[in-house]
């Protein structure tokens, strides 16, 4: 019986793969999804914003997401977040996406590379000017609030990150905080 490895180097070359096909199917979603324009504020909780600081070839860029979006089910909480900014027809674009364990609770705190239900912690940035894809190497993304009682079917999460990401060599690092993001409840 031949035994199937996978090396080190091909796992990484899957996860990288598998990276920037959500990345691409997830864009027209980030797209054309909600964004502050139409949002009401979601009843109790508040408008929908997040926020981050980018270092980035040794400059700090303020990130302001204009566009969210998001999937939750029994195995990941997927949340998608962009800005375009008109000036410099750049679109930076994050995806965070968190295996689920056993239960959420308020304060949990997901360490990128951490892995449950065959599915894995990660996160990735897309910058379009230079068509650059980072992916998270260290790092850690905390739930504040999972808030399910104020819009029906959807879940409002808050929380914050603190992320290292590369990409051939090259390090970008980023802290952020997410409000309300509505995530619909599958």
């Amino acid at each position: 019986m031949t035994s199937l490895y996978i090396s080190d180097a091909g796992k990484k070359q899957y996860i990288m793969k598998t990276l920037l096909k959500l990345m691409l199917l997830s864009m027209p979603i980030l797209l054309f999804n909600c964004s502050k324009s139409d949002d009401d504020g979601g009843g109790s909780g508040g408008e929908a914003q997040a926020t981050a600081t980018i270092n980035r070839n040794g400059t700090n860029q303020n990130f302001n997401a204009t566009n969210f979006s998001g999937f939750y089910d029994a195995n990941r909480i997927t949340l998608n977040f962009s800005e375009y900014n008109s000036s410099t027809t750049e679109t930076v674009s994050f995806l965070l996406n968190l295996a689920r364990s056993e239960s959420e609770v308020s304060g949990a705190t997901y360490t990128i590379g951490d892995s449950h239900n065959g599915q894995v912690t990660y996160a990735s940035i897309q910058f379009t000017d230079t068509a650059e894809l980072f992916t998270s190497v260290d790092g850690s993304i905390t739930i504040d609030s999972f808030d399910s009682g104020s819009v029906e079917n959807t879940l409002l999460l808050s929380g914050s990150f603190d992320i290292e990401l590369q990409r051939e060599g090259v390090t970008v690092t980023t802290t952020g905080h997410f409000d309300n993001l509505p995530i619909p409840i599958n």
